[in-house]
């Protein structure tokens, strides 16, 4: 019985299913966006998950816990996370060239995963994107051609593989941008056309460019109006019946150009290069038949891109056991992108079967900017009090090299999440923990006459006029905290994977208010 490409018909093919040389690209470019996010964080490790950071296991408590077992709650030294940073790079090496590359994909999966819930403060879209395209390319063939593997031992699949998970790899990048359109319901999206004005006007996210662009707002509405049009109508040309393979050739440098229009405006981190790689697997096969001979023609890639295994499509014999597997995977791939009406109605999903999603991370709400932008520009100051009874700036650097380094993780792009994230969840045990860590870093150094006190930490907001101007500033206190003299001692970090584990007896003020019944819950993915 013939199995593959070749037995499917021809139109569930083309639209579902992905060649084997495209998730050779994607296997690349998730490595390396692997390698980047692990570098970018790497210099941050101690204030973003060490147990003397920013995060301790309770103040994650408080942010509902960690219900997937992560194993950066093993250790909450800066060593241990140190390793395990190294242990991710090593993985995302391995499948970067595609050896042991199920085993690579599993295990960065995993580890990424692990770390996202270690401090979930941090992570935003992006990161749940780049996971999920982990999770379903674990049951997918990425090493089967340019790849290390594929020179050890030849691929003897189909070229375009046909299964729930290809279908799901491509869905997934669809539904990110159909779900956020859908979602932007406001007037400012749907009537007004001012919702990029508003967003241009956030000067805590917009860049030089997108500040510049407030001075035209009937082109900021043009482009409130062509970015909703785009993320519905886009996502379903890629699955056009008619032309399907010169649509998609069509539509991945269209959507590489308005994501990265996004990115020169707009601070996002890496998730426009997460979206540029997400989409590769939509390029058909017949763009790879006439890119193929040209890249054998390169002496240096000649023997890699020669790899066996891709011309012909291949047969196979499934077991009963293997065609249950894949009706059941099948059957979860349709209930995961079913919960993406959650965000629509949660009683459409019953809340038993809802970890289903939220345990591996594969929820499906993506509502950037939805149903509205905020409606005010706002900014941060942070004020301090000597033991002099002296006020101080804190956001101006007047220290050496330790606090220089508090000042430079406010300008990271990740901290700056965190920093909105201790105003918007409005969660005690957080901003007592933010106030106290800037107690100990200032004070870490200094005399007796130039101790803080207390720090305070300020959110300024002023409405936004779309037309041009600002309303009167409002100046709101978020964090009061009064500095310690001494430091309880904390008990030993261990693994803690449950919301409502017990603290210790000796267990630090945070942990107890973080036991008690009233929690924050963090949305997945942040947005």
């Amino acid at each position: 019985m013939k199995s593959g490409a070749a037995a499917r018909p021809p139109r569930l093919t083309a639209l579902f299913g992905v060649d084997v040389r495209s998730l050779a690209l994607l296997r690349v470019g998730v490595g390396a966006l692997l390698l980047i996010d692990l570098l970018q964080r790497a210099r941050w490790i101690p204030e973003n998950y060490s147990e003397r950071g920013l995060v301790p296991e309770a103040v994650l408590a408080s942010l509902g816990g960690a219900p997937f077992p992560s194993i950066h709650l093993l250790s909450g030294s800066a060593a241990s996370q140190q390793a395990l940073f190294a242990l991710a790079a090593l993985f995302a090496v391995m499948l970067l060239v595609g050896w042991r590359t199920r085993l690579a994909c599993v295990a960065s999966w995993y580890l990424l995963v692990s770390l996202h819930v270690r401090n979930p403060m941090i992570c935003d879209a992006g990161d749940s994107l780049l996971a999920q395209l982990l999770f379903w390319s674990m049951f997918l063939p990425l090493g089967a051609t340019f790849s290390l593997d594929a020179r050890r031992r030849a691929w003897a699949g189909p070229t375009v593989v046909l299964s729930p998970a290809s279908a799901a790899l491509l869905l997934q990048f669809a539904i990110v941008y159909l779900s956020a359109g859908l979602a932007k319901s406001g007037p400012e999206w749907r009537s007004d056309g001012t919702a990029v004005a508003y967003v241009m006007n956030h000067g805590y996210w917009s860049t030089s460019l997108g500040q510049w662009l407030r001075s035209y707002p009937d082109f900021m509405r043009v482009l409130t109006f062509a970015t909703l049009v785009f993320e519905v109508a886009a996502p379903l040309l890629l699955f056009s019946p008619v032309s399907t393979g010169l649509l998609r050739c069509v539509m991945i440098p269209a959507f590489w150009i308005f994501q990265h229009s996004l990115r020169i405006t707009i601070q996002l981190g890496i998730f426009p290069w997460i979206c540029s790689v997400a989409i590769l697997p939509f390029l058909p096969s017949a763009a790879w038949n006439r890119l193929e001979p040209r890249l054998r023609s390169v002496p240096g890639l000649r023997a890699l891109v020669a790899s066996p295994g891709v011309e012909g499509v291949g047969t196979a014999v499934h077991s009963p056991l293997w065609r249950l597997a894949n009706g059941a995977l099948l059957a979860f791939v349709v209930f995961v992108f079913y919960t993406s009406l959650a965000a629509w109605d949660a009683r459409l999903v019953p809340a038993p079967l809802r970890p289903l999603v939220t345990v591996p991370r594969l929820s499906q709400f993506w509502g950037v900017y939805s149903p509205r932008p905020r409606l005010v520009d706002f900014e941060f100051s942070r004020k301090g009090t000597l033991a002099s009874g002296a006020p101080l700036d804190l956001d101006v650097p007047v220290r050496g090299a330790r606090w220089a380094r508090v000042s430079e993780i406010h300008d990271d792009y990740r901290f700056k999440m965190y920093v909105q994230e201790v105003l918007d969840l409005g969660v005690e045990p957080v901003r007592q923990r933010y106030g106290r860590w800037l107690c100990r870093e200032w004070n870490a150094a200094a005399g007796d006459d130039e101790r803080l006190e207390a720090v305070q930490l300020l959110f300024h907001s002023q409405k936004i006029v779309p037309e041009g101007g600002r309303g009167p500033q409002q100046t709101r206190l978020v964090v009061d905290q009064p500095c310690r003299r001494s430091q309880r001692k904390r008990p030993k970090s261990g693994a803690r994977f449950s919301a409502n584990a017990r603290c210790p007896s000796s267990a630090s003020p945070e942990c107890e208010k973080a036991s008690s019944p009233a929690k924050a819950s963090l949305p997945w993915p942040k947005t």
